[in-house]
């Protein structure tokens, strides 16, 4: 049988031993040619999920060889055996639950705590230093607001805006007038080191809206509120409240661009309020007709 090449048998020049070799022809010499590499074009055909990152469920109750068959790896019998046999978290077979055994120990200021944005001076460095805030001028939450530099959707949710003192070490920033809800110490510290002016203003969750939003009480139909004192408990926290969101004394007019055009709306008596003032009308005539018919009786 041919494979290009011929065999032959000699003896070895050292050992003496017979020796078989091989001599390669010519054609297997030749260098074969080299396999063009397939170019894989990604198709419809060729997408698959990668390995491992598909499962396949279990499938229980179908016979003895599956290993899940019967009982379905259930046992035999008893409460967790059954279709709605889950033992709910805690249960302790009709004994006292250990969360029970044990006495509840300090509180959780859930629904007083007083939740804020934080804003760190890198942050408001880099807003200042690219234009989008006027160093000259009061820097409020309302400017923060408009320059996107809180966030729109939780601003009047919180409590206000609280300056921490992340990047104090690069902060250059001189002669600034800051009007926020609370700073850190090392945060006013490093205002101090700089000469800028913070001053804590309180807002209620009303007036933080009043001031960030002030065109959503006149679409409403709804006056704009007076601050809010803040309570005993916080007032030393505060310099100030704030009081410049109040609705102007004088008329408004709608052409005043001062005022974006906005009118307030007359507030919608609801259906309770509706209800009483008939109800005081229909007393008011009766109580009139009783007493005219009392005073022709006594004539």
């Amino acid at each position: 049988m041919s494979r290009g090449g011929a065999y032959g048998v000699g003896t070895c020049a050292s050992s003496g031993r017979c020796v078989r070799s091989f001599a390669a022809s010519a054609s297997s010499t030749a260098a074969a040619p080299a396999k063009v590499a397939r170019e894989h074009f990604m198709a419809l055909n060729t997408l698959s999920p990668p390995k491992g990152d598909l499962k396949r469920s279990k499938r229980l109750g179908r016979g003895i060889g599956s290993g899940k068959g019967k009982t379905s790896g259930r046992g035999h019998k008893g409460q967790k055996a059954r279709g709605t046999g889950a033992v709910k978290f805690g249960f302790d077979g009709q004994a006292t639950p250990q969360r029970m055994k044990f006495p509840k120990r300090g509180f959780r200021n859930t629904y007083f705590r007083r939740e804020m944005i934080q804003l760190n001076l890198e942050v408001l460095q880099k807003a200042i230093m690219c234009g989008r805030i006027d160093a000259t001028k009061t820097i409020t939450m309302k400017e923060l607001r408009d320059a996107r530099v809180i966030p729109t959707f939780k601003a009047y949710k919180k409590h206000g805006v609280k300056l921490l003192a992340n990047g104090k070490d690069v902060f250059q920033l001189k002669n600034l007038d800051i009007e926020l809800t609370g700073a850190s110490k090392a945060a006013r510290k490093a205002l101090q080191a700089n000469d800028c002016k913070l001053t804590t203003v309180y807002y209620s969750k009303l007036g933080l809206r009043a001031l960030l939003r002030p065109e959503w009480f006149p679409k409403k139909g709804r006056l704009i509120p007076k601050p809010a004192r803040p309570p005993p408990k916080l007032a030393l926290r505060f310099d100030c409240i704030g009081g410049n969101v109040m609705w102007p004394k004088e008329p408004i007019d709608a052409n005043t661009p001062s005022h974006g055009g906005f009118l307030p709306k007359p507030i919608p008596l609801k259906r309770r309020q509706v209800r009483a003032r008939f109800l005081r009308f229909i007393r008011g005539r009766s109580n009139k007709i009783g007493s005219t018919l009392f005073e022709n009786e006594s004539s």
